[in-house]
Formats: structure tokens, sequence, C-alpha cells
């Protein structure tokens, strides 16, 4: 038996996934519509996934942000963050219109895409009542900054839900009010029925059995540039679910979805990834779901101890645009899976 074999042999389970997910495989390109990415997150998940649709708006058609913020609400700037993006008393407190002008020179620039492009794009936004960590007027903010630039009536925003600060699916782990690991709550309410079901049209019922196919650690190291994803708080692999049928190479859609601060593989195993609820529709429905993963990083000069994603500068002053490392990273992976699309037959 070869040793990796004989030594996961020898360890507990959740120790030789960890061990088996250290040999991700490179990613490879599926029949996928690139007509059809969209991405989602919770916390600083739910940040970047604001970022990645705002920057590359010309790639993203749809997002749904848990308990997020506006677009460069930090500003390149922790203390923003921790103050006015996450603690607001009233929305006012966020310079929204500030936020927007910025957009608009980005992109005049080339920095980030044309915001046009947001227009007539489906959001989703979820705040939970009981959410202390990302008080509620940031997500208010992030509702006004998107309807500067979206159609308001393509805006949902659930802010009623006796949540706290958590991704909210059937399949968690953890009563609706409770903020705590692995930050998966169920609600009793099933949100990525309603947000696939505004990106993608009506859908097929969910899975509600075994999943027809299979996660697989894919490497991250390719698609950034120094070859070195831990200087930029990114793991080694991310995970991609890829269906039966999109294995298959029938045609299919990929959806994006950002974990939050403490919510990563290294810290959380598989519990945020495989609790989503989104593999179950994904399953049915031809959708490939990719999830990036970022790491904790020490170094004074980059820290970033709870694995979040970068919101405020911490690897880079381009964080929020195109040429922001993490963000760059998704995009090529994006690309690398739609790179087998074989047209509209």
């Amino acid at each position: 038996m070869p040793f990796r074999f004989r030594f996961c042999a020898a360890l507990a389970g959740a120790l030789c996934l960890y061990a088996a997910g250290a040999f991700g495989g490179q990613l490879r390109g599926y029949n996928v519509d690139p007509g059809s990415i969209t991405v989602s997150g919770i916390s600083s998940g739910g940040a970047m996934a604001v970022q990645a649709h705002v920057a590359y708006s010309g790639t993203f058609r749809g997002a749904a942000i848990f308990a997020g913020a506006p677009y460069y609400c930090a500003e390149d700037s922790l203390a923003n963050a921790l103050t006015r993006c996450m603690n607001a008393l009233t929305s006012a407190q966020i310079p929204v219109a500030s936020l927007v002008s910025t957009t608009l020179a980005w992109a005049k620039t080339g920095a980030i895409d044309d915001p046009a492009n947001l227009r007539d794009d489906k959001v989703y936004l979820f705040s939970g009542t009981l959410d202390a960590v990302v008080r509620q007027p940031g997500m208010d903010a992030a509702r006004d900054f998107y309807r500067s630039f979206v159609d308001p009536a393509n805006v949902v925003y659930d802010n009623q839900t006796p949540a706290g600060h958590a991704w909210i699916s059937p399949l968690g782990p953890n009563p609706c009010v409770a903020t705590q690991s692995p930050y998966v709550n169920d609600c009793g309410k099933d949100p990525e029925a309603t947000f696939l079901t505004m990106f993608y049209g009506d859908l097929k019922p969910k899975a509600t059995g075994a999943l027809s196919g299979q996660f697989l650690p894919v490497d991250q190291t390719e698609f950034v540039d120094d070859r070195n994803p831990a200087a930029h708080s990114l793991d080694a692999n991310g995970w991609l679910y890829v269906p039966a049928s999109c294995g298959r190479g029938e045609r299919c859609r990929v959806h994006v979805a950002f974990h939050g601060c403490n919510q990563s593989y290294s810290s959380v195993g598989d519990q945020f990834f495989r609790r989503t609820n989104l593999n179950e529709w994904a399953d049915t429905n031809r959708i490939l779901v990719l999830y990036p993963q970022a790491a904790a990083n020490m170094d004074p000069n980059h820290l970033n101890g709870q694995g979040c994603w970068d919101w405020w500068g911490y690897d880079s002053p381009a964080y929020a645009q195109k040429a922001g490392t993490q963000l760059l990273m998704t995009k090529r992976m994006v690309d690398r899976i739609a790179s087998g699309w074989r047209g509209t037959q």
C-alpha cells in the first residue's frame, strides 16, 4: 500500500479527509454557459461576493449576500471595516454616495468592469435581526448601493428573520438565533431556492437523498501569479461540487460561494461546503458549485488571523479591483471551469 494511503488509514476520518485534500487536482473545463455565472457569500465572503460581482460584472450575472457590506465599504481600512461597515447604527454612517462615485471612477479607468452590466442582474440580500456581528445598517447600505446600479425590482432583501450571524440553510446544524461555528443556521426556510430561482428561473426539485456527483479538491496555486497562495491568505486548494450531469458533459451553469471568517476548510472542515444547501439544488439543476478557500495568515504585514477574505486591504490596495490577487484567482478559476463551453447546441 502506498505511503499516502497507509498514512491516511491510520488516522481518524476527518484528519484523513484533510490529508487527502492536500493533493488538489488540476481544475478542468466543463460545458458551462459563460452567461450563467453567479456568486454568493457570507460575512467576509459576502463582502467578497459583492467585490466579485461589481469588479467582474461582465462575468457574474447575479449575487446573493448574507451579512456582507456594500462595495468598497472599508475603503482600504480595517478600522472602517470594524466600525461603520459592521457596527453602524444607521446606514447614513456609511458613505454610499461616495462608494458609488468610486465605483464609477474605477470603471472609467478599467480597474473594474462597467457597472452598467449590473442593471438587469438579480441580487438577494439577507440580514438577520439578531446578527450582532454585521449589524443590519451595513446591509441596508448594501441594498442602497445595489439600487444605484441594479433595477430595484431585481433586489430582494430579507431583513425580518430572527437569525444570528450565519449562512442560512435547511441543512444548518445550528438554530436560527445562533452565532456559532460552523455559522450555518436552520431558520426553517430555503433562501437558496429563492436566489437560485432568481438567477436561473424555475428549478427542478432538489436532491433529497444521496447526491449524484462528487466534491473535488482543486488546486488554487496555479491561479495565483507568484504561486504562493499562503502569502495572500489563500489555501492551496478550493473545492468544486460537480453534479453527475456536468461530469458527463451536459450543458451546465456555475455558482461561486465564498465562506466567511473562521469558516474555511482549514477551520471547520467540510461543514460549510456540504451544508450550504447549494449542492442539493445544483445536483438536479446542472449547476457546478465552486467553493474557493481563504486561509489564516499571521504575517504582521498582512495579518488575517481568522481566515477572512480580503475586504479591507490586508493583502493589496487593489483588493476590490480586478487586479486584486484573491479576486483574480477566482476569476481565473471560473474561466477555467467555463473553458469547455460547446456553444448553444
